[in-house]
Protein backbone atom coordinates (compact mmCIF):
# COMPACT_ATOMS: atom_id res chain seq x y z
CA UNK A 1 0.00 0.00 0.00
CA UNK A 2 1.50 3.34 -1.05
CA UNK A 3 -1.51 5.63 -0.61
CA UNK A 4 -1.90 7.70 2.53
CA UNK A 5 -4.24 6.19 5.14
CA UNK A 6 -5.74 8.06 8.10
CA UNK A 7 -7.56 6.20 10.87
CA UNK A 8 -10.13 8.16 12.86
CA UNK A 9 -10.17 6.62 16.30
CA UNK A 10 -11.26 6.86 19.93
CA UNK A 11 -9.43 5.37 22.89
CA UNK A 12 -10.89 2.10 24.22
CA UNK A 13 -13.20 1.52 21.27
CA UNK A 14 -13.11 -2.24 20.53
CA UNK A 15 -14.00 -1.54 16.90
CA UNK A 16 -11.05 0.82 16.51
CA UNK A 17 -8.83 -1.79 18.15
CA UNK A 18 -9.98 -4.35 15.58
CA UNK A 19 -8.76 -2.10 12.77
CA UNK A 20 -5.52 -1.27 14.59
CA UNK A 21 -4.84 -4.98 15.03
CA UNK A 22 -5.35 -5.66 11.32
CA UNK A 23 -3.09 -2.75 10.39
CA UNK A 24 -0.41 -4.11 12.73
CA UNK A 25 -0.62 -7.56 11.14
CA UNK A 26 0.07 -6.12 7.67
CA UNK A 27 2.62 -3.61 9.04
CA UNK A 28 0.78 -0.71 7.41
CA UNK A 29 1.92 2.88 7.63
CA UNK A 30 -0.93 5.14 8.71
CA UNK A 31 -1.82 8.20 10.76
CA UNK A 32 -4.24 8.14 13.69
CA UNK A 33 -6.53 11.06 14.45
CA UNK A 34 -8.49 10.85 17.70
CA UNK A 35 -12.14 11.88 17.81
CA UNK A 36 -13.89 12.84 21.04
CA UNK A 37 -17.15 10.90 21.03
CA UNK A 38 -18.47 13.13 23.84
CA UNK A 39 -17.91 16.26 21.75
CA UNK A 40 -17.64 15.25 18.10
CA UNK A 41 -16.37 18.04 15.83
CA UNK A 42 -18.78 19.14 13.12
CA UNK A 43 -16.23 18.52 10.39
CA UNK A 44 -16.13 14.81 11.25
CA UNK A 45 -19.78 14.14 10.44
CA UNK A 46 -19.70 16.55 7.51
CA UNK A 47 -16.53 15.29 5.82
CA UNK A 48 -15.69 11.81 7.13
CA UNK A 49 -18.55 9.75 8.60
CA UNK A 50 -22.10 11.15 8.69
CA UNK A 51 -23.00 8.62 11.41
CA UNK A 52 -20.39 10.20 13.67
CA UNK A 53 -19.01 6.85 14.78
CA UNK A 54 -15.49 5.42 14.87
CA UNK A 55 -13.57 3.88 13.31
CA UNK A 56 -13.47 5.49 9.91
CA UNK A 57 -10.64 5.88 7.43
CA UNK A 58 -9.62 8.04 4.52
CA UNK A 59 -7.39 6.52 1.89
CA UNK A 60 -5.51 8.08 -1.01
CA UNK A 61 -5.85 11.46 -2.66
CA UNK A 62 -3.51 14.45 -2.28
CA UNK A 63 -2.06 14.97 1.19
CA UNK A 64 -4.28 17.12 3.40
CA UNK A 65 -5.02 17.57 7.09
CA UNK A 66 -7.14 14.92 8.85
CA UNK A 67 -9.78 17.60 9.47
CA UNK A 68 -9.89 18.54 5.80
CA UNK A 69 -9.11 15.51 3.62
CA UNK A 70 -8.93 15.80 -0.11
CA UNK A 71 -12.26 15.30 -1.93
CA UNK A 72 -10.40 12.63 -3.89
CA UNK A 73 -9.68 10.58 -0.74
CA UNK A 74 -11.71 7.40 -0.37
CA UNK A 75 -13.75 7.40 2.84
CA UNK A 76 -14.93 4.28 4.63
CA UNK A 77 -16.62 3.48 7.95
CA UNK A 78 -17.73 0.37 9.90
CA UNK A 79 -14.96 -1.78 11.34
CA UNK A 80 -15.89 -5.06 9.62
CA UNK A 81 -15.96 -3.36 6.22
CA UNK A 82 -12.64 -1.64 6.93
CA UNK A 83 -11.10 -4.99 7.92
CA UNK A 84 -12.00 -6.50 4.54
CA UNK A 85 -10.71 -3.39 2.77
CA UNK A 86 -7.34 -3.70 4.54
CA UNK A 87 -7.20 -7.40 3.67
CA UNK A 88 -7.80 -6.51 0.03
CA UNK A 89 -5.07 -3.86 0.13
CA UNK A 90 -2.66 -6.54 1.38
CA UNK A 91 -3.72 -9.66 -0.53
CA UNK A 92 -0.59 -11.57 0.51
CA UNK A 93 -1.24 -11.11 4.22
CA UNK A 94 -2.89 -13.62 6.55
CA UNK A 95 -5.98 -11.46 7.06
CA UNK A 96 -7.95 -13.37 4.43
CA UNK A 97 -6.66 -16.90 3.76
CA UNK A 98 -6.10 -18.02 0.19
CA UNK A 99 -8.13 -21.19 0.80
CA UNK A 100 -11.75 -20.34 -0.13
CA UNK A 101 -13.10 -22.52 2.67
CA UNK A 102 -11.04 -20.71 5.28
CA UNK A 103 -11.99 -17.33 3.80
CA UNK A 104 -15.64 -18.29 4.08
CA UNK A 105 -15.09 -19.41 7.68
CA UNK A 106 -13.53 -16.04 8.55
CA UNK A 107 -16.44 -14.11 7.03
CA UNK A 108 -18.98 -16.42 8.66
CA UNK A 109 -17.42 -15.98 12.09
CA UNK A 110 -17.62 -12.20 11.76
CA UNK A 111 -21.30 -12.58 10.93
CA UNK A 112 -21.75 -14.52 14.17
CA UNK A 113 -19.99 -11.78 16.14
CA UNK A 114 -22.13 -9.02 14.65
CA UNK A 115 -25.30 -11.05 15.08
CA UNK A 116 -24.77 -12.41 18.59
CA UNK A 117 -21.89 -10.84 20.52
CA UNK A 118 -22.11 -7.14 19.65
CA UNK A 119 -25.81 -6.56 20.49
CA UNK A 120 -25.58 -8.65 23.66
CA UNK A 121 -22.52 -6.72 24.83
CA UNK A 122 -24.31 -3.41 24.37
CA UNK A 123 -27.37 -4.58 26.23
CA UNK A 124 -25.60 -5.91 29.31
CA UNK A 125 -23.62 -2.67 29.57
CA UNK A 126 -26.48 -0.21 29.19
CA UNK A 127 -29.87 -1.99 29.08
CA UNK A 128 -29.76 -4.18 32.20
CA UNK A 129 -29.58 -7.47 30.33
CA UNK A 130 -28.30 -10.21 32.70
CA UNK A 131 -24.56 -10.82 32.42
CA UNK A 132 -25.32 -14.52 31.95
CA UNK A 133 -26.70 -13.75 28.48
CA UNK A 134 -23.24 -12.80 27.30
CA UNK A 135 -21.94 -16.18 28.44
CA UNK A 136 -24.63 -17.81 26.32
CA UNK A 137 -23.60 -15.73 23.29
CA UNK A 138 -19.94 -16.65 23.72
CA UNK A 139 -20.82 -20.32 24.12
CA UNK A 140 -22.73 -20.18 20.86
CA UNK A 141 -19.98 -18.56 18.77
CA UNK A 142 -17.27 -20.65 20.43
CA UNK A 143 -18.42 -23.73 18.52
CA UNK A 144 -17.45 -22.08 15.22
CA UNK A 145 -13.80 -21.71 16.28
CA UNK A 146 -11.04 -24.05 15.08
CA UNK A 147 -11.22 -27.18 17.29
CA UNK A 148 -7.46 -27.20 17.93
CA UNK A 149 -6.92 -25.27 21.19
CA UNK A 150 -3.46 -24.12 20.04
CA UNK A 151 -4.87 -22.26 17.03
CA UNK A 152 -6.76 -19.07 16.35
CA UNK A 153 -10.27 -18.90 14.87
CA UNK A 154 -9.70 -20.49 11.46
CA UNK A 155 -6.11 -21.72 11.78
CA UNK A 156 -2.61 -20.70 12.80
CA UNK A 157 -2.67 -17.19 11.31
CA UNK A 158 -4.54 -14.12 12.50
CA UNK A 159 -7.41 -13.26 10.15
CA UNK A 160 -10.10 -10.57 9.98
CA UNK A 161 -12.20 -12.89 12.17
CA UNK A 162 -9.62 -12.71 14.97
CA UNK A 163 -9.18 -8.96 14.54
CA UNK A 164 -12.92 -8.51 14.94
CA UNK A 165 -13.24 -10.85 17.91
CA UNK A 166 -10.16 -10.30 20.08
CA UNK A 167 -11.04 -6.83 21.47
CA UNK A 168 -14.55 -8.03 22.40
CA UNK A 169 -13.41 -11.31 23.96
CA UNK A 170 -10.77 -9.48 26.00
CA UNK A 171 -13.39 -6.95 27.16
CA UNK A 172 -15.63 -9.77 28.27
CA UNK A 173 -12.90 -11.00 30.62
CA UNK A 174 -12.04 -7.56 31.99
CA UNK A 175 -15.53 -6.12 32.41
CA UNK A 176 -17.05 -9.24 33.95
CA UNK A 177 -14.11 -9.66 36.32
CA UNK A 178 -14.56 -6.06 37.51
CA UNK A 179 -18.38 -6.31 37.59
CA UNK A 180 -18.86 -3.45 35.11
CA UNK A 181 -22.29 -3.31 33.50
CA UNK A 182 -25.88 -2.26 34.10
CA UNK A 183 -26.87 -5.59 35.66
CA UNK A 184 -27.25 -6.03 39.47
CA UNK A 185 -24.01 -5.87 41.46
CA UNK A 186 -22.17 -9.17 41.59
CA UNK A 187 -23.62 -10.66 38.39
CA UNK A 188 -20.53 -9.85 36.34
CA UNK A 189 -18.21 -11.51 38.83
CA UNK A 190 -20.50 -14.54 38.90
CA UNK A 191 -20.43 -14.74 35.09
CA UNK A 192 -16.64 -14.40 35.08
CA UNK A 193 -16.28 -17.26 37.60
CA UNK A 194 -18.46 -19.47 35.40
CA UNK A 195 -16.32 -18.60 32.39
CA UNK A 196 -13.09 -19.26 34.31
CA UNK A 197 -14.16 -22.59 35.82
CA UNK A 198 -16.64 -24.26 33.47
CA UNK A 199 -15.08 -26.80 31.06
CA UNK A 200 -17.49 -25.75 28.31
CA UNK A 201 -15.55 -22.48 27.95
CA UNK A 202 -12.17 -24.21 27.67
CA UNK A 203 -11.88 -23.36 23.96
CA UNK A 204 -12.43 -19.65 24.56
CA UNK A 205 -9.96 -19.60 27.46
CA UNK A 206 -7.36 -21.40 25.35
CA UNK A 207 -7.95 -18.98 22.48
CA UNK A 208 -7.37 -15.93 24.66
CA UNK A 209 -4.22 -17.51 26.13
CA UNK A 210 -2.83 -17.86 22.58
CA UNK A 211 -3.89 -14.29 21.75
CA UNK A 212 -2.30 -12.79 24.85
CA UNK A 213 1.05 -14.35 23.96
CA UNK A 214 1.13 -12.41 20.67
CA UNK A 215 3.15 -9.15 20.54
CA UNK A 216 0.32 -7.35 18.73
CA UNK A 217 -2.00 -7.93 21.72
CA UNK A 218 0.02 -5.30 23.56
CA UNK A 219 -1.52 -2.67 21.27
CA UNK A 220 -4.51 -2.39 23.59
CA UNK A 221 -3.68 -4.48 26.65
CA UNK A 222 -4.49 -1.75 29.20
CA UNK A 223 -6.79 -3.37 31.75
CA UNK A 224 -6.59 -0.54 34.28
CA UNK A 225 -7.34 2.06 31.61
CA UNK A 226 -10.29 0.08 30.26
CA UNK A 227 -11.76 -0.36 33.75
CA UNK A 228 -11.45 3.36 34.48
CA UNK A 229 -12.93 4.33 31.11
CA UNK A 230 -15.81 1.84 31.28
CA UNK A 231 -16.74 2.84 34.83
CA UNK A 232 -16.83 6.51 33.82
CA UNK A 233 -19.00 5.74 30.79
CA UNK A 234 -21.46 3.78 32.90
CA UNK A 235 -21.71 6.59 35.46
CA UNK A 236 -22.46 9.08 32.66
CA UNK A 237 -25.12 6.81 31.17
CA UNK A 238 -26.78 6.19 34.53
CA UNK A 239 -27.01 9.95 35.10
CA UNK A 240 -28.98 10.39 31.88
CA UNK A 241 -31.62 7.70 32.56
Amino acid sequence: MSERLVLYAAKFSPYVESVELALAVVNAKYTTHDISLDDKPAWYTEKINPAGLVPAITYGGPVGSPENPSPEAFKLAESTVILTFIADLYPNSSLLPQDPKLRANAHFFIYQIVDKIVPTFREILIKQLPAERLLQAFEEVQRWMHPDHTKLIVGSDLTIADASFIPLAWRFEVLMKHDIGSYPAGEGIKAYKTYADDPKFARLRAYLAVVKARPDFQLFNDEAGLVKHSSRVNVLRAATV
